[in-house]
């Protein structure tokens, strides 16, 4: 066995280990490590409060994924931003909360 195979071996050993539940599009079930990472801060005297959640899924799990893809963690649907492949085994997606639809629009 090759480094490379062992090393992609302990990644999904940690997915696995660490992960819970992620719904994929097209309902297939993975595991995957959620990280809900929050700042509060301001920007000048308005505050600001930034969101930055992070799935981390193994490669092949997440080969697929594009921007806008839909995923389910913890009952909440989050949004593809952007998948960021590692090239050790994993690959970390970013997300977006979706924001419920009001359906009241204030442009006119």
């Amino acid at each position: 066995m090759s480094f490379m195979s062992a090393w992609h071996g302990i990644d999904q050993t940690l997915v696995d280990t660490l992960g819970e539940p992620v719904t994929l599009p097209g309902g297939h079930d993975v595991n995957g490590v959620f990280e809900f990472p929050t700042n509060d801060g301001s920007l000048g005297n308005v505050a600001m409060d930034y969101r930055s959640p992070v799935v981390t899924l193994t490669t092949p799990d997440a080969n697929g994924l594009k921007k806008g893809d839909a995923l389910t963690i913890r009952e909440a649907v989050y949004t593809v931003s952007d998948t960021l492949p590692s090239g050790d085994g994993v690959t970390v997606v970013q997300l977006t909360e979706d924001q419920p639809d009001s359906g009241k629009g204030n442009w006119r």
